[in-house]
């Protein structure tokens, strides 16, 4: 099993998972399945579309940016993200029921993250717990392509209806570098179901009724006068923390500023 879109500021996160007989592993790796991040868009199409003919069963499940918020912002520490993936995980191996599981870890501690799934199933196959599982096991490699090509789709979706929003990530986007991320992601401060907000560009508005520690804005340059501060320096830093601040409260205050809710 592996992830895709984990820490998503737009879509879902996506968890998927395949059921193979060993015998079935060489004709995965044949195929050329590897860590999705590893291949390009297309090749991930074109193996999401060969992969199900190879396993015997595949089960994805979709965790939507408002659940995601709900709980992660309630949570005590290490009881969010990791722990509701660990949940989802848990729900694929029931439907998928294998006698020995490959995960990709998520938490920092593999143990911990194998014993979180293990603490939520029916019955108790082996589960191996490692990361970098999709770089070492086909079966997880398989997964992570499906899972990505999922949430791809569903990136795709939101993109037809608002426009370029990049691959959904916050802070320094990489899918479309030349498009300000605080131009592209806006989203909604009710209803928490992470869609964009394009109605009025230049501004995040919090998802939360009290302002946020930090919202992260794509900036390439500060200015303070007349002096131009070069990337990553300490005053370029701080200028940074200085200016997400401010942007955050400001958005708190004056929520209008930001168009309609």
């Amino acid at each position: 099993m592996d992830d895709a879109g984990r820490g998503p500021v737009i879509g879902p996160l996506v968890i998927a998972g395949i059921r193979i007989e060993e015998e079935g592993i060489d004709q995965l790796r044949s195929l050329g399945v590897k860590d999705s991040k590893k291949l390009s868009p297309e090749a991930r199409i074109e193996l999401s579309t060969e992969i199900p003919k190879i396993v015997d069963e595949y089960h994805i499940v979709e965790l939507e940016a408002g659940h995601l918020d709900l709980v992660v912002n309630r949570s005590p520490k290490f009881q969010g993200l990791n722990l509701l993936e660990a949940k989802a995980m848990a729900d694929v191996i029931e439907k998928l029921k294998p006698h020995i599981a490959y995960v990709d870890a998520s938490d920092t501690r593999p143990e911990r993250f194998k014993n979180n799934i293990l603490e939520r199933l029916s019955y108790k196959p082996r589960v191996v717990s490692e990361h970098h599982a999709d770089e070492k096991y086909p079966p997880v490699s398989a997964a992570s392509i499906l899972a990505k090509v999922r949430r791809d789709s569903r990136i795709e979706e939101l993109r037809k209806e608002y426009g370029e929003i990049g691959s959904g990530y916050g802070n320094f986007d990489q899918s479309s570098p030349s498009v300000p991320i605080s131009n592209r992601l806006r989203l909604k401060a009710h209803g928490g179901d992470g869609q964009p907000n394009l109605q009025n560009p230049g501004c995040f508005k919090p998802r939360r009724a009290r302002p946020p520690a930090i919202l992260f804005l794509r900036v390439s340059q500060f200015r303070i006068g007349d002096k131009d501060l070069k990337p990553r320096t300490g005053s370029w830093r701080i200028a940074k923390i200085l200016a997400t601040a401010v942007a955050a409260m400001e958005a708190y205050q004056d929520p209008t500023r930001c168009g309609p809710m």
